[in-house]
């Protein structure tokens, strides 16, 4: 699997504190085949992938595509009104990314549909 699962999977796991045990409960497999998902050593269906996507509340196409592991990590700078503002990390920024050239392409969708649709209540009135 050419792409970020397994090592997103481990960063996930380890920082939601949670044991390869656990996880294997959640998502319903053995512990064995977690630490083999991790290592890369097997690939996930897309059952798996979706319920640990839901597990941790990401989409799983994010899970597949971005490297969680480059995030800013815990860095804030200071504004003029001396406030702590966090940085957005790059999986969220690759994420909001996606989706709106996702939103992006479903707008262009619909306008084309729309057009059409015009274009029929058009020729019906002729």
């Amino acid at each position: 699997m050419n792409n970020y699962f397994s090592t997103n999977l481990k960063y996930l796991r380890k920082k939601q504190r949670l044991t390869q045990q656990q996880l294997a409960d959640i998502v319903g497999k053995k512990k064995s085949i977690v630490g083999n998902y991790e290592k890369g050593n097997v690939e996930p269906s897309m059952e798996t992938i979706q319920k640990i996507a839901d597990y941790f509340t990401i989409n799983w196409m994010s899970l597949l595509g971005t490297d969680f592991t480059l995030t800013s990590a815990n860095v804030t700078k200071t504004d003029d009104n001396h406030a702590t503002v966090s940085v957005t990390t790059i999986a969220t920024i690759n994420e909001l990314v996606g989706l709106r050239k996702e939103n992006a392409q479903k707008d262009k969708k619909i306008e084309k549909l729309e057009a059409q649709i015009l274009a029929l209540k058009q020729t019906q009135t002729k």
